[in-house]
C-alpha cells in the first residue's frame, strides 16, 4: 500500500503498443527519483468514473538518463487500457514514488531469473542490474514463459544482453512458437529442471499458478527457501 501521498508527475516519453495486449511505456522522472531493480510503483489514472490507481513494477534499473520503463498488459475492456489507447508523448502520469520488498540480493551467487506474462518487467531490471556488476563471472540465466512466440517482451534486448556478456544466458518459452527460432514450445516448468544448479539464488515473478509450480519443483530439487525470492502477479 503507498502511505506517501506525494505523486510525481511523470511526462510520457513514449508509449509503444505490442501484440497480445502488452504495452511499452517510457516515462521521464523528476529529479532525485530513486528505485531499486524489482520495485513498483503505482499510478493514479483519471477517467470519466473518477480516480483509480493501478500498480506496476518497473521494467528498467535506474541510470543517469531519468527515464524509467514499463511493461503493461491490458485487455481491452479494461479501463487503464482505455486511458492508454489515448495516453500521447508530452502528456502527464501522476506517480507514487518506488516500493516493494522484492529486490535483487548483493551476493556472489549465480542467479536464474525466471518469469511469465508481465512479470518480465521487474525480472528485465534485475537483469540489468546483475549484468552492471563487472567483477562478477557468475552466471545468470533466464526462463521466460508466454502464450504466443510472436511476441516476447524486450526479446532484443535480452538477445543484445547475451551478445555482451557471455556469463548470461536465456531461454524463452511459449505455447505456440509461430516459427521463431528464439522460442522452444512448452513452459517455464519444462525447462527448469535442467537448469536447477547447486548454491544458486532463483527470482520469480508471473501468475500465481506458475510461480507455485516452479516452487514446487524447486523445492523437489531441495533449494533452500532462503534462495528463493518472488512476486506475484
Amino acid at each position: 500500500m503507498n502511505t506517501d501521498k506525494t505523486w510525481h508527475d511523470c511526462t510520457v516519453i513514449n508509449l509503444e503498443n505490442k501484440p497480445d495486449g502488452y504495452r511499452f511505456l517510457r516515462l521521464k522522472t523528476p529529479v532525485g527519483w530513486q528505485h531499486k531493480p524489482g520495485q513498483y510503483t503505482i499510478f493514479n489514472l483519471k477517467d470519466s468514473e473518477g480516480t483509480f490507481k493501478a500498480y506496476y513494477s518497473i521494467a528498467s534499473d535506474i541510470d543517469h538518463s531519468g527515464e524509467i520503463d514499463f511493461c503493461i498488459h491490458t485487455s481491452p475492456e479494461s479501463r487503464s487500457g482505455k486511458i492508454y489507447d489515448h495516453l500521447q508523448p508530452g502528456d502527464t502520469l501522476p506517480v507514487a514514488p518506488a516500493q516493494g520488498n522484492f529486490e535483487l540480493q548483493e551476493s556472489t551467487k549465480p542467479k536464474i531469473f525466471i518469469a511469465g506474462g508481465s512479470g518480465i518487467a521487474p525480472i528485465r531490471a534485475m537483469v540489468q542490474r546483475e549484468l552492471q556488476k563487472s567483477q562478477s563471472n557468475q552466471a545468470v540465466h533466464l526462463i521466460y514463459g508466454c502464450r504466443s512466440g510472436n511476441h516476447i517482451p524486450y526479446a532484443n534486448d535480452f538477445k543484445s544482453l547475451s551478445s555482451a556478456h557471455d556469463r548470461f544466458s536465456f531461454t524463452f518459452c511459449a505455447e505456440t512458437t509461430d516459427n521463431n527460432e528464439y522460442v522452444k514450445k512448452g513452459m517455464v516448468t519444462d525447462f527448469l529442471t535442467t537448469a536447477i544448479i547447486e548454491n544458486c539464488e532463483y527470482y520469480l515473478c508471473g501468475p500465481k499458478p506458475m510461480l507455485e509450480a516452479v516452487v514446487a519443483i524447486l523445492e523437489t530439487a531441495n533449494v533452500a527457501e532462503t534462495d528463493i525470492y518472488m512476486e506475484k502477479y
